[in-house]
């Protein structure tokens, strides 16, 4: 089992390997760009390169706030006001709309098949734990109140009378 000093080590490691490179992992949700980057795969990202150039695979954002996604597809032409028509390579059309130099996020580095997935699982399972963590303190302060109440009442001790159950 690893030390409490190792499992610190290899999260700082984790945490400060994006911040250092720049490179930061994102699951890959659909087929677009397959087979270059297969669904439910871990695709990292080089957020310091968002120059387009063509044939290059970039990640770019597509609408605002809450509601902005993230698509990664192949450059496949820059148009004279600098912005770019884009692709996915299992697709048969370019995207519907051109892509301006500020909605670019950065350039495909590599991938890793399947990892996403399991990064999604993960996700999943800490949100399902934590849920359930919430979920029993929230229901410890309840018990508590009850029986507060009823211990002010005199009735999580009353003994019973005899002859009666």
């Amino acid at each position: 089992m690893a030390s409490l000093r190792d499992r610190f080590h290899r999260r700082v490691f984790f945490v400060a390997l994006p911040a250092v490179t720049g490179i930061r992992p994102h699951i890959v949700l659909s087929g677009s760009m397959e087979p270059e980057i297969p669904t439910g795969s871990l695709a990292f990202i080089n957020t310091r390169s968002t120059e387009p150039k063509e044939g290059k695979i970039m990640m770019y954002a597509v609408g605002e706030g809450d509601s902005e996604i993230l698509v990664t597809h192949r450059v496949i032409r820059i148009n004279d006001d600098g912005s770019c028509i884009m692709q996915g390579d299992a697709n048969d059309t370019p995207d519907l709309s051109d892509i301006r130099a500020e909605q670019f996020r950065g350039t495909y580095c590599f991938s890793i098949p399947r990892l996403g997935r399991i990064a999604a699982a993960i996700r999943k399972k800490q949100t399902l734990v934590c849920a359930w963590a919430a979920a029993l303190v929230v229901g410890s302060f309840l018990l508590d109140a009850v029986f507060q109440g009823y211990k002010e009442e005199g009735l999580l001790n009353a003994k019973p009378k005899p002859g009666k159950f």
